[in-house]
């Protein structure tokens, strides 16, 4: 069956699956993604643009790295409930 499966004339994945290739380069001026995260960001708080999330998104965001980091330098492991964080002690809701 390997041979006969060997025998046959299957096209290689790789020339199938070759598009090209797409090159994007920057502006030359452009300083980016923290710089316009960070200026969108301080627009915002300072009135002169939008809020694009709630604060509890940013919690939700940024808990599970805080979580992450918690894991870490206590050696022991946490578990995350969607509303609050509680180490080694799941929450039922």
């Amino acid at each position: 069956m390997a041979k006969a499966y060997a025998a046959m004339d299957l096209e290689m994945r790789s020339d199938v699956l070759a598009t090209g290739e797409t090159v994007w380069k920057a502006p030359y001026d452009y300083k980016g993604g923290h710089y316009d995260h960070f200026l969108t960001f301080f627009n915002a708080i300072r009135g002169q643009g939008t809020i694009v999330q709630d604060p509890s998104f940013g919690l939700r965001a940024g808990g599970a790295a805080l979580l992450a980091n918690s894991n870490l330098s206590n050696e022991k492991r946490a578990h995350q409930h969607p509303f609050c964080f509680i180490n080694n002690n799941l929450i039922k809701s």
